[in-house]
């Protein structure tokens, strides 16, 4: 059996395999930045307080964009129903980032100078990361095209 599962996840292409994902660890962050015990349970409760619309904004995200695949499948949509269908996807998309901006900003404001700037700098550092990650999937990608 356990050779079977070894040869079933060496024939699928690496593409394919996706990494397991990673839960999201505030307790890691908070050993990071070095947050007191009182800084980790102001974190929680702002948390806590945006969960319910970040959830409901991930949901009406994941319908609009349903919405808007279904529309553009359908061959007898006009651009004004698609132009619509687009900018309610794109209204729900900037509602979602409003809603996740304010929850940075007052889980900033919880965070002394110094945590402010470590938080930055770490920021920085996953965007280079993810820059990266772009970058390196572009050139695969250009590689597999040119094959």
């Amino acid at each position: 059996m356990r050779s079977l599962a070894f040869l079933l996840a060496a024939a699928l292409p690496l593409g394919a395999q996706a990494p397991p994902p990673r839960p999201h660890n505030p307790g890691r962050m908070a050993q990071a930045l070095g947050l007191s015990p009182e800084q980790q349970t102001q974190m929680k409760a702002i948390r806590e307080k945006h969960l319910d619309a970040l959830r409901a904004d991930r949901e009406a995200s994941r319908a609009q964009v349903q919405a808007f695949r279904a529309t553009m499948q359908d061959p007898k949509a006009s651009e004004a129903q698609l132009r619509q269908g687009y900018d309610q996807m794109s209204a729900q998309r900037f509602h979602t980032l409003l809603d996740r901006r304010a929850m940075r900003q007052e889980m900033r404001a919880v965070l002394t100078p110094d945590q402010q700037a470590k938080a930055d700098a770490m920021r920085a550092q996953f965007r280079e990361r993810m820059k990266a990650r772009m970058e390196q999937r572009r050139a695969a990608w250009k590689d597999r095209q040119q094959a």
